[in-house]
């Protein structure tokens, strides 16, 4: 079930700009999916398949000479060295939309970009399905704290219960593309009406946590142990929306404040959490004030800190 993105017509203007469109986020929140759906005409290569990323860092010369492009290279971040080939490719045939690129570690793929791309490549970040996009509204404007724009929104009407449901659940397009009736009656116990806790949503969020740890948090070589990096995980989405004091998550986690920061770098590198800078009109304050961290995926959050169903987050002292 393909859940139709705002960001498609975003994606289908900077494809006719420049050489090359990369579009980065978290893994599963659907980048291969609508470039798929959007460049038909572009063949499809993934560098997770060991054939195809032998090629990409051991010949990369001749990757190209191979894959003749128009093509989509899905996780570009694990072979940077064909940056350099696809720079030569787009200054001699000038061909606009000649590379779809797709990854999940920006940061990691940046020096490339600055190195090789610089002005031959559009960057665009995707992330989970927005409440608009869940519910079919075209309404594509962007938020303004206008009377005027409340006015024209008129947003689709949602129950209570609803919301923290669709927190619970998370928004990543698999999970949330499932037909799971998050509305069975409820447990002896347990107030009807309320969600009840789905095993699909168990399985998700732990195969993701584990393929993240295994193929990404893995790859980037700055993490030893993978059991207490997902603790680390744990402890920081205990602090979700909160102040962000890393010390103590790094008491938490039994580790030092230095790796503690490197960690959380990785999170950041991910597109699993953001650092909210607080606002300051003079720059040094604001350089030296306390910022905030957000999980991007509420869902996941609800899996890392335990959260069984809606009820107990809604409940829930972090409400």
């Amino acid at each position: 079930m393909y859940i139709k993105r705002h960001i498609e017509d975003v994606l289908t203007s900077a494809i006719k700009e420049k050489g090359a469109l990369c579009v980065t986020g978290a893994r599963q929140v659907g980048k291969s999916t609508v470039l798929k759906t959007l460049f038909t005409g572009h063949k499809e290569l993934t560098l997770d398949e060991g054939r195809l990323l032998r090629i990409a860092l051991e010949q990369p010369e001749e990757f190209f000479v191979q894959f003749e492009p128009p093509v989509f290279i899905d996780e570009i971040q694990y072979a940077l060295s064909l940056f350099p080939y696809i720079k030569i490719y787009i200054d001699k045939t000038g061909e606009k939309g000649a590379f779809l690129l797709s990854g999940s570690q920006r940061y990691e793929m940046m020096q490339g970009v600055t190195e090789s791309l610089a002005g031959r490549i559009n960057l665009i970040d995707l992330y989970g399905l927005s409440m608009r996009e869940i519910l079919g509204d075209d309404f594509k404007d962007e938020f303004m704290p206008t009377k005027e724009f409340l006015d024209k929104r008129n947003p689709k009407p949602i129950k209570y219960n609803e919301i923290w449901e669709n927190i619970w659940r998370g928004f990543f397009p698999e999970i949330v593309s499932q037909d799971i009736n998050f509305t069975l009656p409820a447990p002896q116990g347990q107030p009807s009406g309320l969600p009840v806790s789905s095993g699909l949503w168990i399985r998700f969020y732990s195969s993701y946590v584990r393929t993240y740890l295994d193929r990404d948090v893995s790859k980037l070589g700055q993490v030893g142990n993978l059991l207490q990096f997902e603790k680390f995980m744990v402890s920081v989405a205990a602090r979700t929306g909160q102040l962000l004091n890393i010390a103590d998550v790094a008491k938490d986690t039994g580790i030092s404040q230095q790796t503690a920061e490197k960690w959380l770098s990785v999170l950041i590198a991910s597109n699993i959490v953001y650092v909210l800078k607080p606002y300051h009109n003079n720059v040094l304050k604001r350089s030296i004030k306390t910022p905030k961290i957000y999980f991007l995926d509420t869902g996941l959050a609800g899996y890392l800190i335990g959260w069984d169903n809606a009820q107990v987050l809604q409940n829930g002292a972090m409400s």
